[in-house]
């Protein structure tokens, strides 16, 4: 029987200990839930968790709010459905996965993503509609100590009419994982894009991916980049405690102070080994591995990502990937917008996602007018590979002697490793024929591009100009090192291009 809630509120302090609570009662809610809009219950809870400066917000007033919490979670229990097959199903035109990989530092502004993925435009559930799913692993505070639940669910309208004339919204659970299930790792990726194909059959499939991202570099040196020599144990060891387990490296706190900008700095799941903090991340390469068929799209919301060598690591394995070349805000895409522009009924529009994105941030000002965006082709790179090869091989010295602060770069302070591509080329100097040879792969395979004309870096705090913008990001070998440089052979770009010998 629903819950009903008191009319009255009142003003009071909320332990902090019930802040938790309300955390994992509203996460869980979200992964759990079959029925209805969001719940009063739910609400509440989430009142609790983002209106609450300093743990003072409006509560309900009636007896114990762990009672009424308790209720509505059986609730939740009582209604949730678990990897229920649908009988004969007709195919859709397009299936949407949501990948949240929230079990870090974005967890406040991810859960807002979430729920207003809740609270969009949705598909029914008829038979042969388009289908949303949402994978969404996010932390309910910032301890990181007990891990958190993850789910799989499928979001729809519902075709029956409530009560009150609405159609509600069901969250219909698929798949759960334990609360120490990284969201952050090739196995997870691949189980959840197998779910969806063999239990959703549609012509076409893509995901939106949104966590952290870090570009090409090695797992942990954006965070901690250290000479060559101490890399690996500085990074992999505590110096109180064993080595860490693969993919992990100690975790270093963000430079955040009150009232910063934060910026969404490819995914990271933060734990415990131990006493010692630690971050798990992804390399682009094992990313691009754990796609077991072909996505017709990627948008990836995440920092630094827009760069050559991901987008050709992507080829075979993805149509379109829609990426950002330098920081992303933390609000990232809107999320009330992008099922109706990727579930259409017909062709998905991944290019408009990238479109709205740049007119959201265009539209802003300050260091709030912040956004570089671009729409590849990844079954066109392979062309723009073939260009590179003969221009970093004819203008090898003079891409290694350019000076890292005359060509354009999409990242600040000591992580100046992300440069246009077409601005790396025109500084070294290549011909006027070379150049239309270059700008027409480039537009072969970018058909969208939008730019600010700035972009905001946490690294610096501020704002940095942008004066040419080609829609793809690359590694300079004049800002490298000897563990970098090392690192880059090895990636498929290299080998293809041959920019590191």
């Amino acid at each position: 029987m629903p819950i009903a809630m008191p009319e009255a509120w009142f003003l009071v302090i909320i332990p902090q200990k019930i802040l938790h609570y309300a955390v994992h009662f509203y996460n869980f809610a979200l992964i759990t839930r079959k029925t209805a809009n969001m719940h009063p219950a739910c609400l509440a809870a989430r009142k609790i968790i983002m209106k609450a400066p300093n743990y003072i917000t409006r509560t309900i007033p009636a007896g114990s709010l762990t009672t009424v919490l308790a209720a509505a979670l059986a609730l939740c229990l009582g209604v949730s459905g678990c990897g229920e097959k649908i009988e004969d199903p007709k195919p859709s035109e397009n299936v949407a996965i949501f990948y949240i990989a929230g079990y870090n530092s974005l967890y406040s502004y991810l859960r807002d993503d979430v729920y207003d993925l809740c609270t969009s435009t949705l598909p029914t559930d008829a038979n042969g509609e388009d289908v949303v799913l949402v994978y969404s692993r996010i932390a309910p505070s910032s301890n990181f100590k007990d891990g958190t639940p993850s789910a799989l669910f499928r979001l729809y309208r519902s075709r029956k009419k409530a009560s009150d004339g609405t159609y509600p919204i069901v969250r219909d659970t698929l798949l759960r994982f334990d609360a120490l299930h990284r969201a952050c790792s090739s196995e997870t990726i691949t189980e959840v894009l197998n779910y969806a194909k063999a239990n959703f059959p549609s012509k076409r499939y893509g995901m939106l991916f949104s966590s952290h991202g870090r570009g090409w570099v090695p797992n942990g040196y954006y965070v901690d980049p250290k000479p060559p020599v101490s890399f690996a144990p500085s990074l992999r060891q505590s110096s109180s405690g064993p080595a860490l387990p693969d993919g992990a490296h100690v975790y270093v706190e963000p430079d955040y102070e009150e009232g910063d900008i934060v910026t969404k700095s490819i995914g990271e799941d933060i734990g415990y080994v131990g006493s010692t903090k630690v971050s798990y991340e992804m390399e682009i390469e094992d990313f691009a591995s754990a796609i077991p068929y072909k996505l017709d799209y990627l948008l990836v919301d995440a920092c630094l990502m827009g760069g050559v060598e991901f987008a050709y690591a992507l080829r075979g394995k993805v149509g379109i990937v829609g990426f950002s070349q330098a920081e992303v805000l933390a609000d990232g895409f809107d999320y009330k917008k992008v099922v109706s522009q990727l579930c259409t009924g017909a062709e998905p529009l991944p290019l408009d996602v990238c479109k709205d994105y740049y007119s959201l941030y265009n539209s802003q000002s300050g260091p709030h007018h912040s956004a570089t965006i671009s729409a590849v082709d990844c079954d066109k790179i392979s062309s723009l590979a073939s260009v590179c090869k003969t221009l970093f091989e004819k203008y090898r010295s003079e891409i290694a002697s350019l000076d890292v602060d005359s060509v354009q770069g999409y990242s600040g302070g000591n992580k100046k490793w992300f440069f246009d591509l077409e601005d790396v080329l025109l500084k070294a100097g290549i011909s006027d024929s070379e150049k239309a040879q270059l700008s027409a792969a480039l537009e072969d395979c970018v058909p969208y591009k939008g730019c600010t004309g700035q972009y905001y870096t946490v690294t610096e705090k501020k704002a940095l100009e942008v004066k040419h913008f080609c829609g793809l990001s690359m590694f300079m070998p004049s800002a490298g090192n000897e563990y970098l440089d090392g690192y880059y052979k090895a990636l498929q770009w290299n080998e293809a291009t041959g920019l590191i010998r």
